[in-house]
């Protein structure tokens, strides 16, 4: 009876779908979190026929990634939709993530030649109720995540079945396929790489060596040539980024700008070692970590001497146990391989460790850790399976409640900035949260909460440029000027270019009625600014000369805009607002007209009596 539970693909699909939905259902009436307007700004308005839908191939994620499968996927639902549904959108991550449950069955069970059913089983309940998965499932944005890595698995199945077949070349061609195809879903596909070699080395065969470093060489130069140089050649990277503010996003990886062989071994040690205990105890789960929350050794020190021995002695005791399961090998190559990339060893990447990254290497430890475990209690024994059972159990309620958090971008905030006070990139996302709720609600302990953040992440990484414009920005909205002024100072001072920054100061020196620093500043950000951004630093100007009584420069200001730039919409909005200020509301009328006629959004278009 429960041989036939276990090989009964149904009720498998049944209980893993049950397992699913007692965590994620609740994501049914989420909204959007982290990094999720990413998604709207790459998506909305720009979806009016069908064919616009695959403009995402011609966007960057982001400016510099290019996932465009994945927002393929939110292309589709904005066109059937009419919106980026978050109901919707969580609905397909959950999807998704059960095919990705099934998939994975099925995958180890080819792997294993159709042994250990059991412990597959198990080891897929465990995996679908990690805490370490709730942040890929319940946050859209990671939709990403989860299609790199239903393709890795559908690269892997065939590749399995490819050498299990004498390597058909159909099979080949079907693994190749759905490796290029999540390579445009998410890079960390890459794994699937270093497990064909790994998995053709331990064969001692010269063919399958010759097979695997083949595939291995014809997988990379092809994905060098689809996902690198074509893509760069008609896809440039944004160079237009400010490298002063991108810079912020990896400060909170030491060894981002560290570079040497050896300083990637201690990262690649430290940071595996970090994975292996977040998996063997999921517990303060944050949206961020950061350097100050994982402190690295970035110089040989005992410490590292004690991780290498360790490292050491569970390769030599996966090997051992391997001589009676030869399959506790191949777990250990599948976790390191796709472990490698979250670890910086080829590149740095932001805030040292995230929970996402353990996905695809998460089903790989948990393997391991079913086969050694039940290497010394056999798994048909009623105590192994009760304690499988209580382990599902427990993880499935530690990820209802994780799954919780993720209900929204300030329930995200909520739950997790407390434990993140230093961390400059937790601060900062939590800074910007709460100047949103700010503006949105007008709800000043938003603000005060914000402050706080903000100082937190200032005390981590001083004389940074946008932590320090964003505490000017909230207590301007305090009103505490000379503050505000302090700290905009403090970020000008490092970044005397950025247009935004000499905007705060403007508008900060308007407030006090210094009318001519504010002038300055004004007219300083103008010069660095965007045309969309210039629009409304011109409606500032001009409102300034006008309040402060000099009528003749603001009309001279504006006539001479409109002599340079007959199309400027905002010279004309301007113009159309003097007039009606002085009651010539012919004037007026004539001047709004052709502020919409060049491009002024029509909203809050002055209603002008005919009288």
């Amino acid at each position: 009876m429960q041989q036939s539970f276990y090989t009964n693909k149904y009720s498998i699909l049944l209980v893993y779908i049950v397992l699913v939905l007692l965590i994620y259902s609740q994501t049914f009436h989420f909204d959007f979190a982290l990094d999720d307007d990413l998604i709207k700004e790459g998506i909305e308005g720009k979806i009016i026929q069908f064919t616009d839908i695959f403009d995402v191939f011609k966007q960057r994620y982001n400016r510099v990634d290019y996932r465009p499968i994945s927002m393929l996927t939110f292309a589709l639902e904005y066109f059937f939709v009419g919106t980026i549904n978050p109901k919707i959108a969580h609905i397909v991550n959950v999807i998704v993530f059960v095919l990705i449950l099934f998939s994975t069955h099925y995958l180890f069970q080819l792997l294993f030649k159709g042994k250990y059913k059991l412990e597959t089983f198990f080891m897929v309940c465990i995996f679908a109720v990690h805490p370490l998965v709730v942040e890929v499932v319940a946050n859209i944005k990671s939709r990403d995540g989860l299609l790199s890595m239903l393709f890795a698995i559908w690269s892997l199945y065939f590749f399995l079945k490819a050498s299990f077949s004498n390597y058909k070349l159909k099979f080949l061609f079907y693994s190749w396929l759905f490796f290029i195809i999540g390579t445009f879903a998410k890079i960390d596909i890459l794994g699937v790489l270093l497990f064909i070699v790994g998995f053709n080395f331990i064969k001692f065969n010269k063919r399958d060596w010759f097979w695997g470093i083949g595939i291995f060489v014809f997988f990379l130069i092809t994905y060098s040539i689809f996902r690198g140089t074509l893509v760069n050649y008609y896809l440039p990277i944004d160079t237009s980024v400010d490298s002063k503010l991108a810079i912020t996003t990896f400060t909170e990886n030491p060894v981002a700008d560290l570079t040497g062989f050896f300083i990637s071994i201690y990262t690649y040690l430290q940071v595996t070692f970090i994975y292996i205990g977040k998996i063997l105890l999921p517990i303060k789960l944050c949206y961020y970590y950061g350097y100050n929350y994982y402190q690295l050794d970035t110089n040989f020190s005992l410490k590292l001497l004690v991780l290498f021995l360790m490292f050491v002695s569970i390769i030599i005791g996966v090997i051992f146990l391997s001589k009676r399961n030869g399959f506790i090998l191949i777990a250990g190559i599948g976790f390191l391989s796709f472990i490698f990339f979250a670890t910086g060893f080829i590149t740095a990447v932001a805030g040292i460790v995230a929970d996402r990254y353990t996905f695809m290497a998460l089903p790989w430890f948990i393997i391991l850790f079913v086969f050694v475990l039940t290497h010394f209690l056999p798994i048909q024994n009623i105590y192994t399976k009760g304690f499988f059972v209580f382990m599902i159990v427990l993880l499935t309620t530690a990820s209802f409640v994780r799954t919780q958090a993720w209900e929204s971008l300030t329930t995200l905030v909520e739950t997790d900035a407390p434990k993140l006070h230093n961390s400059y990139e937790g601060m900062r996302i939590a800074t910007n949260v709460y100047i949103d709720n700010f503006k949105e609600t007008n709800d000043t302990s938003y603000l005060n909460k914000g402050i706080q953040c903000a100082l937190n992440a200032n005390q981590v990484y001083e004389n940074n440029v946008l932590i320090n414009t964003q505490l000017g920005q909230l207590l301007f909205l305090k009103n505490d000027l000379s503050n505000a002024e302090k700290y905009f100072k403090m970020a000008f001072a490092i970044d005397s270019t950025n247009a935004s920054l000499l905007e705060f100061l403007g508008d900060v020196y308007y407030s006090k009625k210094d009318y001519k620093n504010s002038e300055n500043y004004y007219l300083g950000a103008y010069q660095f600014a965007t045309d969309r951004h210039k629009q409304a630093l011109i409606n500032n100007i001009s409102t300034l000369y006008y309040e402060q009584g000099f009528k003749e420069k603001t009309l001279n200001y504006n006539f001479d805009l409109i002599r340079k730039d007959s199309l400027n919409f905002a010279a004309y909005e301007n113009l159309g607002y003097y007039y009606l200020s002085e009651r010539d509301t012919n004037k007026a009328r004539m001047y709004f007209n052709l502020a919409v006629k060049f491009g002024m959004p029509s909203e809050g278009f002055p209603e002008l009596s005919n009288k």
